[in-house]
C-alpha cells in the first residue's frame, strides 16, 4: 500500500528471477552473517573453546534473528488483528525451520526452504 502497488506479488516472469535472489539476501542478512558471529562472540565471552556451538547458545540467537523479520514485519500490518497474527506466526515458523535447517544441514537448506516458500507464495500464487 504504501508504494501504491495493486500487489505484493512481482508479475511473472521477472518474479521466478527476483524472488530467489531475495531470499539469498534476505538470508545471508538475518542467518548466514549474525548466527554465526553472535555464535563466536558468545563463546569467546563465555571462554568456550569447542569447535560446536552449544545448541543453547545456538537457538537463543536462532530464535531472535527468527524473530527480526516478524517483528519488523508483520507487526506493522494495518491489517485485521487476526490476519496480523497468522501471518506473523507463518513468518516465524518459516523462519524457525530455517533455523533448523541451517543448523542440520547448513546455508544452502535455509535458503531453499525460503526459495521454495517464494516459489509457492509468490511466484505460483501471483500467477492467479
Amino acid at each position: 500500500a504504501t508504494l501504491h502497488l495493486p500487489s505484493i506479488h512481482i508479475p511473472f516472469p521477472a518474479s521466478a528471477l527476483i524472488y530467489p535472489g531475495g531470499a539469498i539476501i534476505v538470508d545471508v542478512i538475518y542467518y548466514l552473517v549474525p548466527i554465526p558471529l553472535l555464535s563466536w562472540l558468545v563463546m569467546r565471552a563465555l571462554r568456550m573453546r569447542d569447535a560446536v556451538v552449544p545448541a543453547r547458545i545456538y537457538w537463543t540467537i536462532g530464535t531472535l534473528a527468527a524473530l527480526v523479520e516478524p517483528v519488523t514485519q508483520d507487526l506493522s500490518d494495518r491489517s485485521h488483528p487476526v490476519t496480523m497474527a497468522l501471518v506473523f506466526a507463518q513468518d516465524l515458523v518459516l523462519n524457525l525451520l530455517q533455523v533448523r535447517a541451517f543448523r542440520r544441514a547448513g546455508f544452502l537448506a535455509a535458503v531453499l526452504l525460503r526459495v521454495a516458500f517464494y516459489a509457492v507464495w509468490h511466484v505460483l500464487w501471483g500467477l492467479r
